[in-house]
């Protein structure tokens, strides 16, 4: 059997059959995901199946300071290419288009339609996966599209657009009768995301901490915001979907410990993301009750993981702060055209 498996149908997105998806895209899961998630479902994965290709153990700051939002999932991937603005790689997106491949896009905010920083920073915040190229046009899914429309937009073709394409992730996907879920091996899953849990609290401590004694600026507050529901949420769930139909009592319970902070980290990152129309460092402050929330659930959880892990006690994590001020400054540059120094200068100002 092939590494690697085709489509065998169109992606759409369907919140009747996605993963978590009630009331907006991004319960559970971020745009980059719900993009992930409809090519794995045209390539025959159901709901419970997604959870399984895309959990893993939990490590919620990853240690890349690139700013990239990842790629190496447990059953697929996403191989990412970038062009500096001014260039574009629209000819590479309409040639996978044409092979049958997918791949999700990162529109550069100063071109694309209706960002909020058209015009002013090359900024990459969004994610889109487009499905065609037909009549002059790019036909794209879109969290943010009308859900009337399918969630579908038509971006006819112009300079603009072409000039937007300079961040592409081409998804490969194996297929899916090789899937083995992921709570094969509970034990090592249990033991490992506890060892990074307790790493990753330490490091939201020190946030919390910071943000009590001065709010972030709005460069930070739009990294975090990035994070929180990108690289938070999105795991949380993701490790809470694929563990609480498992017939090992310990896994329901760490399922359901995970998918509180899930919803916490969703409720985080949606009152960062209203706030930014306002553009106010001081505004930010109210924000402190939900991040120091979001702290006390993720200290449950780690936890509770270390209670459920047969045989002696997980040892304690090493923790090594500075990952988060580091992920955060590749998160400006990658995704506002930062300089990548704001988040690190106020983590360390003890002013």
């Amino acid at each position: 059997m092939s590494d690697l498996t085709t489509p065998l149908r169109a992606p759409v997105f369907s919140p009747a059959t996605a993963l978590g998806w009630r009331d907006v895209a991004l319960d559970g899961l971020s745009c980059y995901l719900r993009c992930v998630e409809s090519v794995l479902n045209a390539h025959g994965y159901g709901r419970d199946q997604v959870a399984d290709a895309l959990a893993a153990p939990l490590r919620l700051i990853s240690a890349d300071a690139g700013g990239s939002p990842g790629g190496l999932f447990r059953h697929c991937t996403v191989e990412w290419l970038r062009v500096p603005p001014g260039e574009s790689l629209w000819d590479d997106l309409l040639q996978l288009l044409d092979a049958g491949e997918f791949a999700v896009m990162s529109p550069d905010s100063y071109w694309w339609p209706g960002d909020e920083l058209r015009g002013k920073l090359h900024g990459h915040h969004h994610m889109v996966l487009p499905v065609a190229f037909r009549d002059s046009a790019l036909e794209i899914l879109d969290t943010d599209a009308p859900a009337g429309q399918g969630f579908r937009s038509r971006i006819p073709y112009d300079e603009g657009l072409r000039l937007t394409v300079n961040t592409i992730g081409r998804i490969k996907v194996r297929p899916v009768q090789t899937l083995r879920p992921l709570a094969t091996d509970l034990d090592l899953v249990l033991a490992q995301s506890y060892a990074a849990l307790g790493a990753d609290v330490a490091e939201f401590d020190h946030l919390a901490a910071r943000w009590r004694e001065q709010p972030p600026s709005p460069m930070v507050a739009r990294a975090l915001h990035v994070l929180i529901l990108g690289e938070v949420q999105p795991p949380l769930f993701l490790f809470a979907s694929a563990l609480r139909e498992q017939a090992d009592p310990r896994a329901g319970r760490a399922a359901e410990a995970a998918f509180t902070a899930a919803a916490q980290a969703k409720k985080l990152g949606i009152l960062l993301t209203g706030l930014h129309r306002f553009d106010s460092a001081q505004l930010y402050q109210i924000c402190w009750a939900e991040l120091d929330g979001l702290t006390k659930v993720l200290r449950d959880l780690s936890e509770a993981l270390a209670s459920l892990a047969t045989g002696s006690r997980p040892g304690t994590p090493q923790v090594s702060l500075g990952r988060l001020a580091g992920r955060l400054s590749g998160i400006e540059r990658w995704c506002f055209d930062g300089d990548g120094q704001a988040a690190a200068r106020w983590l360390a100002d003890k002013s």
